[in-house]
């Protein structure tokens, strides 16, 4: 907690899906989780980092797991409950003695907890099997294993949760219903009822003794208050509406957290007195949250790509814009004639806070503009303006530095020209640090200025074999050193600033000519970039005795790439200018490449205002754009409010459609165009609820198919839908309806013609000048969820036969089942990786890939998909879809080619991996896996089976990317011991190999 801001301090990976955290009090507090496959572990925050502290299983096998579980703390805290398996409740007694279990006669349980009495008491709601609800009171005995039940007694069966209250109330607790919460004291079994409008109580978190939070499944917020007496009293207000919550946690001072799954997340601050509006909440931070992801597109742009999410569930329901890389927030533009070859950032002195003078330089010009209350100034200045600049940049107190091809500048804006010095050949390169200057003449001479006491003298000289072709200087730790580059070699120069004298001189791997250098220090350790003449980056660390080390290069682009030290809030960062502008920095000591998203960046420099303070002024293409940079992260969020449950989307040419779901009403078709301004929209009809939704051209022209069906509540299956063809110009009208028998759940183009899956069964349909005619049908579907095209192969999901492979004669227009998959899968989505590969997610969390036979032996085998691939992800995945965030580097082994979406918000990527590349890496992820246990203990190949009601299957053919990333995170010794371990003699290629997978997933 910072300044009423909760900052994040650690996030750890965990191998397991999480199912109950509960918090032991103590010294200092620990953390006892369990997973949903039965594994525990208590955790510990020391020293800056989480402590195993105990770890265990306590599956119990042969036994089925109910639909409530909990794991609850006894107040004396002489045991940990857990009750996971139906009829068991499982002690975990914290004085060290054995886990054990006892025997409950009830099977339907709603809740449990443990009260606050002398002994262990444990209180449990339950139904019978005539669905009468009872409160069973037991004294749990750790000496004996065993519950002894003291009393029973029943309540209203509408009773949904128990809150053990405090000793002040002798520690009895509230029974909480629909309509009523109850108190109950003692050992009575009469209670103080409190009454109020019918809701459901999904969360609840104490303040203190007498006062307790509630949130219900309507986002509204109560405190109830309990009063002491001869006759306790109850009394609940409410006191905001700030969203669905999935728990709610008290922490201190009035501070509040609501965590929400269909909902941003917030920290709230509780006041006991209104203000104006009379609210009595107040939002201090919102924590962005995308789940659940029940749909998404893919938008490609030139450099990289987004992806537009429909997120979040009824009045919190939104579109998310989500962009890998980094943003420039645009304050200005300014439109360019020409070309602009560099510009610069510059403060009107070296101790002013901001930038005030904006330097750019063309062809055979110089613009100085100067920031003022009105906007920037073209105002006279001493600058040097009839020719091209070299550099800029500040020097001491108010002096300036210009550097053009004919001389050096000395300047202020107050006092003019100071001193000018012109050598006797033309200045091609140059580079300053304070009151130091180095300048390359087109003579292959290199010059150190000084630049004190309003004078510019020559100190040192020195000829060099060629003339420079880039030059930058920097205060290291070695003093103030140089890097160079020359255009009739392959070599880079490190010399010392103080006397010109070359510390280290190496040849580069590249074939490009160095067009740019930088050294730049990013997490205390010196690095040398190389910016190529072909578009690729070069770059090292600077070792002991400024020798090359961990030499690496990437392909960044296809123009000359330039460099440029950012400044941000965070910390420094490289802008490499190119047709692929990419910022690169430095996290947990290994480099992270990120793209920008603007195109053809020719120059870029900080310019920080108080507007700004990641301010930035970067030439793109035409124009001049002053912006600030985004946050250094991963990932970047835009949010659209919808206000209602957004089912799907697709991207239409330039707009975006989507369909909508309301709790209440019909849902609608909206089209919102590319600035997300809502462009159309269309009403379905009552009791019509829309399924699918896709962009398509038949015959020559685009059109909008929508799927739908019609739900009414005494039917258990929805019996007739539509399916509607709407065109677009500047509103939806809709040109053909086609009423079908049943839901469509799926809509896909097929080689001009529109596929859809109703039912169980897949139907191609034509268009004509009067409707859509039907060309053929394939049964033998349970229910067809999903389709995927590739070419004219469609891939079929089924809710229970797995996958299966159709393809669409161009001949004869039928659909004929080429293959499919004889395993049970209970599908959830499907797409195609390749012609011959396929991906799909099932609803026990897991991925799974089938291929066609290579050379099938006859035609049984020829029409089986066989299995390529499983995997356990741990999250349900709504939808795949073709794509990537990240340009694709063509030179790189590992290639995405699909994302997904799940439930819980997360965002995935699917590559392919070359045969030679995955054989390290499957070597790596399991010698990882044996040597580096994650936190508990957890193995992560046990994880990462697949395992269903029915099977479980090592997982194969899949890397986990983001736990083989982590080897760039170890220690130099776990890394040698891991590599040790694979057999491998060559930790840099590991290394980079790893890089490549990080590149690849964005």
């Amino acid at each position: 907690m910072v300044q009423d801001h909760l900052r994040l301090v650690l996030e750890i990976p965990v191998h397991g899906r999480i199912s109950h955290i509960v918090v032991v009090p103590g010294k200092s507090d620990r953390l006892f989780v369990v997973t949903e496959k039965h594994q525990v572990f208590t955790i510990q925050y020391q020293n800056s980092q989480i402590v195993t502290e105990s770890f265990g299983d306590v599956t119990d096998f042969r036994s089925r797991t109910p639909e409530y579980t909990t794991c609850i703390l006894d107040p004396v805290q002489q045991c940990i409950g857990l009750y996971q398996a139906q009829g068991l409740f499982k002690i975990l007694p914290n004085s060290g003695t054995n886990v054990f279990n006892v025997r409950m006669d009830k099977l339907d349980i709603r809740s449990c907890v443990f009260l606050d009495q002398d002994k262990t008491t444990l209180a449990v709601l339950s139904l019978d099997t005539r669905n009468n609800a009872s409160v069973t009171i037991y004294e749990v005995s750790i000496d004996q294993r065993d519950l002894n039940e003291i009393y029973s007694f029943s309540v209203d069966s509408k009773a949904m949760s128990m809150i053990p209250v405090s000793k002040a109330f002798h520690g009895g607790f509230l029974l909480v219903g629909q309509d009523t919460i109850t108190l109950y004291t003692g050992k009575s079994k009469q209670g103080t009822s409190l009454s109020f409008a019918p809701t459901i109580f999904k969360t609840w978190d104490q303040i203190d003794d007498n006062r307790f939070l509630l949130s219900d499944n309507g986002g509204n917020l109560f405190v109830l208050a309990l009063f002491e007496g001869n006759t306790p009293l109850l009394k609940m207000d409410l006191i905001g509406q700030p969203g669905v919550a999935t728990c709610v946690t008290y922490l201190s001072d009035g501070l509040v957290f609501l965590g929400s799954h269909y909902d941003d997340s917030k920290l709230l601050s509780l006041s006991a007195d209104p203000d104006e509006e009379g609210q009595f909440l107040s939002v201090l931070q919102t924590l962005p949250n995308m789940a659940p992801i029940t749909d998404f597109c893919v938008v490609k742009n030139e450099n990289s790509s987004e992806i537009v999410a429909c997120t979040g569930a009824d009045a919190s329901g939104s579109l998310k814009i989500i962009n890998s890389g980094i943003g420039i927030e645009q304050v200005g533009e300014i439109g360019l004639e020409q070309e602009m070859q560099q510009v610069w950032g510059l403060r009107a002195t070296v101790e002013a806070e901001f930038d005030s003078i904006l330097v750019s330089s063309f062809i055979n010009e110089t613009r100085v503009q100067i920031l003022t209350a009105d906007g920037l100034e073209e105002q006279e200045t001493a600058f040097v303006v009839d020719e091209s600049t070299l550099l800029c940049a500040n020097a001491y107190s108010d002096r300036i530095l210009q550097v053009t091809s004919s001389k050096i500048s000395l300047l202020s804006l107050g006092d003019g020209v100071i001193s000018v010095f012109s050598p006797d050949a033309s200045i091609t390169k140059a580079s300053s640090i304070a009151n130091q200057c180095v300048v390359a003449l087109n003579d292959s001479r290199l010059l150190l200025l000084d630049l004190s006491n309003d004078q510019i003298q020559v100190v040192q000289e020195t000829k060099l074999d060629n003339e420079v072709s880039c030059l930058h200087i920097q205060q290291t730790q070695f003093g103030v050193i140089g890097a160079l580059g020359m255009w009739m070699s392959n070599d880079i120069v490190l010399f010392s600033v103080e006397n010109l004298q070359i510390l280290s001189k190496e040849s580069i791997m590249g074939e490009g000519v160095a067009r740019s250098v930088l050294l730049a220090i990013l997490e205390q350790q010196l690095y040398l970039f190389v910016g190529m003449g072909d578009g690729h980056l070069f770059y090292c660390t600077i070792g002991q005795d400024c020798k090359f080390e961990d030499q690496r290069l990437v392909s960044l682009g296809s123009q000359p790439l330039g460099l440029t030290l950012l400044e941000t809030s965070q910390q420094h960062c490289v802008f490499t200018c190119s047709d692929r502008p990419t910022l690169v920095h430095c996290k947990s000591g290994r480099l992270v490449f990120l793209p920008v998203n603007l195109r053809h960046v020719s120059s870029v420099t900080g310019f920080r205002t108080a507007l700004a303070e990641n301010g930035v002024a970067v030439s793109a293409e035409s124009s001049l754009i002053i912006g600030s940079i985004q946050q250094v992260q991963k990932l970047h969020v835009k949010k659209i409010p919808i206000g209602v449950t957004v089912r799907r989307i697709c991207q239409h040419q330039n707009d975006f459609v989507i369909l909508t779901s309301p709790q209440q009403g019909p849902g609608s078709l909206i089209v919102f165009d590319s600035g997300f301004e809502q462009k159309a929209a269309f009403q379905l009809d009552d009791h019509e609820m829309a399924l699918s939704l896709c962009s398509l051209k038949l015959n020559g022209e685009h059109y909008i198919a929508c799927g739908t069906a019609y739900v009414y509540p005494d039917e258990e299956e929805p019996k007739r839908g539509r399916i509607l063809l709407f065109s677009l110009n500047d509103n939806l009208q809709l040109e053909f309806e086609q009423s079908i028998s049943g839901c469509c759940y799926a809509l896909v183009e097929c080689k001009g013609k529109l596929v859809a899956a109703i039912n169980s069964k897949v139907v191609c349909m034509e268009l004509t000048p009067l409707n859509l005619e039907t060309l053929s049908t394939h049964h033998g579907h349970v229910i067809a969820l999903g389709l995927a095209v590739e070419n004219d192969m469609i891939v079929v999901a089924d809710l229970m036969k797995s996958m299966s492979l159709l393809r669409l004669s161009s001949e004869t227009n039928q659909l004929v089942e080429v293959s499919r998959d004889f395993n049970t899968h209970w599908m959830t989505s499907v797409e195609s990786v390749s012609p011959e590969i396929f991906v799909g997610a099932e609803n026990h969390f897991n991925l799974f890939a089938c291929r066609t036979p290579i050379d099938p032996r006859n035609e049984h085998e020829a029409k089986r998909l066989l299995p390529y691939g499983h995997w356990h992800l741990g999250d349900l995945v709504n939808r795949f879809r073709k794509g990537s965030l990240v340009a694709h580097n063509v030179e790189s082994p590992v290639k995405p080619c699909l994302l997904f979406c799940t439930v819980n918000g997360g965002i995935g990527t699917i590559s392919t991996v070359e045969p030679e590349a995955f054989e390290i890496l499957e070597k790596l992820q399991e010698s990882m896996s044996k040597l580096h246990k994650g936190i508990g203990n957890l193995d992560l190949l046990e994880f990462r089976k697949f395992q269903n009601d029915v099977k479980s299957i090592e997982s194969n053919l899949f890397i986990d990317a983001d736990f083989v990333e982590s080897f760039c995170d170890l220690p130099l010794h776990l890394k040698t011991q891991v590599v040790q371990d694979m057999k491998v003699s060559d930790l840099e290629s590991v290394e980079k190999l790893v890089e490549e997978v990080a590149r690849a997933q964005g």
